[in-house]
């Protein structure tokens, strides 16, 4: 199907998915995750605010791989078909794929070193008395 453009649901899709995803809405997810009271409707909330994150998780919960008998069309009900791992799995890629979109760059090491701040953070604030 083309639009009046001329290009096609599915590259405007593509094209979308191409977008980076908005880093505070990727970090705000991560954090809601940790949650065990955030609900799915709260979820679909933020995934909501960036078009790309919401684009990516809604192709994702319409694969055959999920084999629903109809399409997807929010993101609320995209986090309750993939689940909660899944979501996760997929913020955390899109918040690699923020420091190799295109025309961006990051300083070498960046990402080895933001895992092991990361890491090291997990680690200390139990010890501290606060939410890793």
């Amino acid at each position: 199907m083309a639009t009046s453009t001329g290009a096609s649901v599915e590259q405007l899709i593509d094209e979308v998915t191409r977008i980076p995803v908005q880093p505070g809405a990727a970090m705000r997810l991560m954090r809601m995750l940790d949650d065990p009271r955030t609900s799915a409707e709260a979820l679909g909330k933020v995934i909501e605010s960036d078009p790309s994150l919401s684009a990516r998780l809604i192709q994702l919960a319409n694969t055959s791989y999920y084999g629903l008998s109809a399409p997807v069309s929010s993101a609320w009900r995209a986090v309750t078909v993939v689940g909660l791992a899944t979501l996760r799995s997929v913020v955390a890629t899109a918040i690699l794929d923020i420091g190799t979109a295109e025309g961006l760059s990051v300083p070498e090491g960046f990402w080895s070193h933001s895992i092991a701040a990361a890491a090291a953070s997990g680690l200390i604030a139990p010890r501290m008395g606060v939410d890793p």
